[in-house]
């Protein structure tokens, strides 16, 4: 071996186990940078040499890809027979392998965050010039998806939402969403707890970077957020603030677009991530080509529903065109126009005053109906907890939540799976339920709902008499 290392030691040679360098390297590529990670691997090299091993016949190079080393490392491991098989998974292409039964007749089509335009589990791209109003776009995209609101005749499936700005500052975003609210005449304080606001301006915001092994320390931190707060819909502002690759590499595009759809899109969530235009369309404003992003036809490519602001040279009107949906049929262009510098749907600039009262009627039923069928929902949790058996906050797999609960005679009429996890979401967030973790008979650790401790008097009152009314079990 020709190569010579001077570095001090970390360990002594006694420490460089197999099992011991597994977990320290996964450590290392997980929390690092690739500096820090190949001074690592420079001080593992010399320990293996001082305590006569050869280790470049296992790992002679750090690979660029995090999940690459890591794999590389556990097959290393798992052959030496130094640590168990059970206390490691790595996906692998038989992971990916499906089962074909009678079950798949009644396998529901791709839910939507918002209809047509935004898939759960995927990645949705819209691009637009800059200065053309995008980002005032995308968060009453987002403020539509926080309160439950119809937007220009799409369906909307309410959630939480998490807004990440790598490019305007706090200032900028409250100065728009306080615009947006005027407009839509609804008090911020309804979108407490349902819209949440990250000013990534100031800070390495991006997400996934080639040189450093792809996939980020911000990419990890906003995927674990999202995770602990239920959010529904993460909109990304934007691809050339979070993207640290080039974006005319389709390899590092569709490795991007991967890890967002991977780790922020899935299971249950959706991304809209925002990208500037090309040169082309920019210049040609309405007569732009449906091709309109700038870089690769990887991006277009890699998702899985693209839509195009496309503005009108000198005028206040712009529209939101679909130009790519692979999960259903595409949809018609959904006009705007500028009023008072917000972004209006011209159907609702023109609604009539009658149309808003019928509307605001139909709002407050949605609300009752939601109201009645949380606290039906309450009462099943309370009886559950009385006769001391677990809720499942799994909504994937052969043992749902749904599936647990529908089964109970008291449970709501007409409530779907799917509005089933947005009224739990919604529980979550009001306070009268809560996820705990508990063990099991067979020890294993299982994540359950549980009726909060501090639910207030009346809620649970009014979920006993539900339940009474139901007949009980």
């Amino acid at each position: 071996m020709s190569e010579t290392y001077t570095r001090p030691l970390k360990f002594s040679p006694e420490y460089f186990t197999a099992e011991n360098l597994f977990n320290e390297f996964v450590e290392a590529l997980e929390s690092t940078g690739s500096i820090q990670t190949r001074i690592f691997e420079d001080q593992l090299r010399q320990g293996y040499m001082n305590a006569g091993g050869a280790i470049l016949d296992w790992y002679p190079k750090i690979n660029p890809n995090v999940q690459a080393a890591k794999r590389r490392a556990i097959s290393h491991c798992t052959e030496r027979g130094s640590i168990p098989e059970a206390e490691f998974q790595t996906p692998t292409l038989r992971d990916g392998l499906i089962t074909i039964d009678d079950s798949i007749l009644h396998t529901l089509p791709p839910a939507h965050v918002v209809a047509q335009w935004i898939p759960e589990d995927e990645v949705t791209l819209l691009g637009g010039h800059g200065g053309g109003g995008k980002s005032y776009v995308a968060m009453k995209i987002g403020v539509h998806v926080a309160i439950g609101l119809d937007l220009g005749g799409l369906e909307i499936q309410q959630g939480k939402v998490l807004f990440v700005s790598g490019e305007d500052s706090a200032t900028v975003l409250r100065y728009r969403l306080g615009r947006i609210c005027e407009s839509m005449q609804i008090a911020p304080t309804k979108l407490e707890q349902k819209l949440i606001l990250l000013d990534a301006s100031d800070v390495d915001a991006v997400l996934f970077d080639p040189d450093v092994g792809g996939e980020t320390h911000s990419l990890r931190w906003i995927s674990e957020f999202a995770e602990r707060q239920s959010v529904k819909l993460v909109i990304l502002d934007n691809a050339s603030d979070l993207f640290g690759g080039d974006e005319i590499r389709r390899k590092e595009v569709r490795a991007f677009v991967r890890s967002l759809r991977t780790k922020l899109a899935r299971p249950g969530r959706a991304v809209l991530l925002l990208a500037h235009v090309n040169k082309a369309s920019a210049a040609a404003g309405k007569n732009a080509s449906s091709e309109d992003y700038s870089g690769s036809t990887a991006w277009h490519n890699s998702v899985r529903s693209r839509l195009s602001l496309i503005r009108e040279k000198g005028g206040v009107r712009f529209e939101v065109g679909h130009q790519k949906a692979n999960h259903g049929s595409m949809a018609e262009p959904v006009s705007f126009e500028w009023v008072s510098g917000v972004p209006v749907e011209v159907s609702v600039a023109k609604k009539s005053p009658e149309k808003q009262l019928r509307d605001a009627a139909a709002q407050a039923q949605a609300e009752a109906k939601d109201k009645t069928d949380k606290t039906a929902l309450l009462a099943l949790l309370h009886d559950f907890d009385r006769r001391g058996e677990l809720v499942t906050t799994s909504t994937h797999g052969p043992f749902t939540v749904y599936k647990q609960l529908s089964q109970h005679k008291a449970y709501p009429v007409m409530v779907t799976s799917q509005r089933l996890t947005q009224l739990l979401r919604d529980m979550e967030t009001e306070g009268s339920i809560r996820r705990g973790t508990v063990r099991t008979a067979s020890r294993k650790m299982r994540d359950v709902f549980v009726v909060s401790a501090d639910t207030a008097p009346n809620e649970a009152r009014d979920a006993s008499d539900h339940l009474a009314q139901q007949g009980g079990q």
